[in-house]
């Protein structure tokens, strides 16, 4: 209940305009004056606001005062965290070389004006700005190395940077090189041009038999993502007691050499062609007992030149041979058929060639 009164002394003129306006609301008062009685309350109420209305003063109860809009300031932009997230630490050139890379943000207010995905070697001093993107998805890495990668965002009026992610691209392991369908193809059509070469010439011919071992570079252009490989080089033809070889002549250098990140415009590197192994056969033994001791046999898989020159060139090699015979014996006679099931074999300790810094 209101405890509203008028100020004394009662000002005359707001009293007698609270009056004629009571009455004139409230004919049915017959212009009488209120009394403190419950019935009067609402008469009392009306006479009050109308008092108040024409100026009048009144006490007993604070003056309620207007409730204003209350406007919140914004809070301020600010980022407190940028990250990038990387899916994979480890990648391989061709066979598992794609990568999600993200880039997320926490802060409050903000709207974000640029996003860049950036890349440079482990070593280096330069980034290499990958994407302008928040999301690239996927990322196919075209240069074998180790790297760091970090996020930046462009907000609240300055640049933000991630932590640096590192990762490794790596160079295709040997499982990964004979099991690539182009790859085999030129294997299988030298293992049989090899076989082909192993003829048995008329005892006056000289020699009596021939042979000779086939190679060439297997290549990895990361710009087409295929292989390819060198031309074809031919061993000398040797006769029934004779060791076969081949010189494969100088490995092919990578082109370009060192492959940079970026091209000289700053724009990310389209790729490059690597040498990432050494293919050859080894020769049938079909036309040789008549030649040899008897009992003589030939050690299949690679020789002890063999893992010395592929160590040399830190590559995986790869040689074609036969399936030794018999089981357990790591070799085959003379005389062996040339049609015999063969096989590839891996020379050398290393399974690829080692990611360069």
């Amino acid at each position: 209940m209101s405890n509203r009164r008028a100020k004394l002394p009662v000002d005359p003129a707001a009293n007698k305009a609270a009056n004629e306006k009571l009455w004139a609301d409230n004919p049915e008062l017959k212009n009488r004056k209120l009394t403190m009685a419950p019935e009067d309350y609402k008469y009392r109420k009306a006479w009050m606001d109308a008092y108040t209305a024409a100026g009048g003063a009144v006490e007993g109860e604070k003056a309620k005062k207007p409730v204003k809009n209350v406007v919140k300031p914004c809070e301020p932009c600010k980022i407190t965290k940028v990250e990038l997230m990387v899916e994979k630490a480890t990648l391989t050139l061709k066979h598992e070389r794609e990568c999600k890379l993200e880039i997320e943000v926490t802060g409050t207010n903000f709207s974000v004006d640029e996003y860049r995905i950036e890349i440079k070697k482990a070593g280096g001093a330069d980034w290499c700005v990958l994407d302008r993107v928040n999301t690239l998805s996927p990322w196919k890495a075209v240069i074998a190395g180790k790297f760091k990668l970090r996020g930046v965002v462009k907000a609240c009026g300055g640049e933000h940077l991630s932590a640096e992610k590192d990762v490794e691209v790596r160079f295709p392991s040997y499982s990964d090189i004979i099991a690539d369908p182009t790859v085999k193809a030129a294997m299988d059509t030298e293992w049989q041009n090899t076989k082909d070469d192993c003829t048995q010439n008329p005892i006056i011919m000289i020699p009596p038999n021939q042979r000779r071992e086939k190679a060439f570079w297997i290549i990895l252009d990361t710009s087409t993502n295929a292989y390819e490989h060198s031309a074809t080089s031919n061993g000398a033809f040797v006769g029934p007691t004779q060791g076969a070889s081949v010189n494969p002549g100088a490995r092919p250098g990578d082109n370009p050499n060192n492959p940079a990140i970026c091209d000289g415009l700053g724009n990310p590197s389209l790729g490059a062609k690597y040498t990432v192994s050494l293919f050859h056969t080894h020769t049938s033994t079909e036309f040789r007992a008549a030649f040899v001791p008897a009992g003589a046999t030939r050690a299949i898989g690679p020789s002890g030149a063999d893992n010395n020159y592929h160590t040399a060139e830190k590559i995986p090699g790869v040689v074609y041979d036969y399936t030794e015979s018999p089981v357990g014996s790591g070799s085959i006679p003379m005389g062996h058929p040339t049609g015999s099931a063969a096989q590839f074999y891996l020379s050398l300790g290393l399974d690829r060639r080692p990611t360069p810094n």
